[in-house]
């Protein structure tokens, strides 16, 4: 059981990032830091909230391991892939911003 304290925090972070996630527009090109990598990808607080940079949107050509392109703690700009508001997820793209250029 929750106490009321730690429900309030629970909702209060979780209305935070339902508030951050109304604010975020596909195909806008946002600022984040890496937090972490995994053997799929990299996960970026952009503000709060993190994005999945999978490493298959990190550069046009194939990519060993997300280390290869990133380090933690790097703060990089992407591109905002997708955002999906019901299950809270944040696509970002590295390569889509060479195409675009």
């Amino acid at each position: 059981m929750r106490t009321p304290n730690r429900n309030r925090n629970f909702e209060d972070r979780n209305n935070s990032r339902r508030e951050i996630l109304d604010k975020l527009e596909e195909g806008s090109v946002i600022s984040g830091k890496v937090k972490s990598i995994t053997n799929y990808g990299a996960f970026i607080d952009i503000g709060g909230i993190d994005g999945l940079l999978h490493i298959s949107d990190m550069k046009n050509h194939r990519v060993s391991h997300p280390s290869d392109v990133v380090n933690v703690g790097d703060t990089i700009n992407v591109k905002i892939l997708a955002v999906d508001k019901e299950r809270q997820r944040i696509s970002l793209g590295l390569k889509q911003l060479e195409e675009d250029q």
